[in-house]
Order: C-alpha cells, then structure tokens, then sequence
C-alpha cells in the first residue's frame, strides 16, 4: 500500500459491498492525516500485528504484535462511523519481541467494530464482530 506523503484534513473511510459504491454500509467522520502514513499488515517491516482472535468475540479478544525494536503503541477500538469507543490502551515504550495483547470488550454492544493499531510509523487495522450472548 503507498505511503500518505502530506498532510490531509480531509480523509474519510467508507464501507461497501463488493466493490459497489452504489451499496454503501457505512462511512467515519471526516479525520486527519499528518505526515508519512500507511495502513498496512507490515508497517515498514518493524510491526506484524496478527488477525483478532477469537473472532467474532464475546468479552476478550487478543492480537499477536511483534515489533522488530521498542515503540510507542496506541490501540483504539472504533465504531463504524470513526467514533473512539472507550476501550483504548496505550503503550508508551512497548519492548521489541512478540507480545499478545488482551483486549476487554465487555462493554461494547453487539456489532462490527476496527481496532486501530497506531505506531509512529503507520497504522493498522483489523475487523472485529462483538457478539453478546445471553445465558
């Protein structure tokens, strides 16, 4: 994926059916890019960050991170419009390595949600479904 190279106040993401602009599921409120950015599996080689599991998700979920040297991490858990749900952890100086990370979402209600994985290099997103379950 190429890289952002300036600065945008006007950046929005959309969701749509199979490619179909006419079929739209969704779409953030408008946010900003500043500087170099990607969205990427692989941000220039010094993160992997795995596919959430389990998936769809009933109270915890996990991420496999590896970081090739230390970094600042930031990760969010947004709705589909771009609003930051409260779940959020931040990580001033994460060690190089694997780690997994737990991710509570007890408080969220059902639905589809992108847990944003942000570095200083980039950014990551995955898709994740809260289901709830009634006992």
């Amino acid at each position: 994926m190429p890289e952002v190279l300036q600065t945008t106040d006007s950046v929005l993401l959309r969701a749509i059916y199979n490619g179909d602009p006419s079929m739209e599921f969704g779409r953030s409120r408008r946010f900003t890019i500043i500087g170099p950015v990607s969205i990427n599996d692989d941000i220039s080689n010094n993160i992997f960050v795995s596919e959430v599991y389990p998936n769809p998700v009933i109270n915890h979920a996990s991420i496999d991170i590896y970081l090739t040297e230390p970094a600042a991490i930031t990760i969010s858990v947004v709705d589909i419009s771009g609003s930051e749900c409260t779940h959020t952890a931040r990580y001033s100086n994460k060690l190089a390595g694997n780690d997994i990370i737990s991710i509570d979402l007890a408080g969220l209600v059902s639905g589809s949600y992108y847990l944003l994985i942000e570095v200083r290099a980039g950014a990551v997103v995955r898709t994740l479904v809260r289901e709830f379950v009634v006992h």
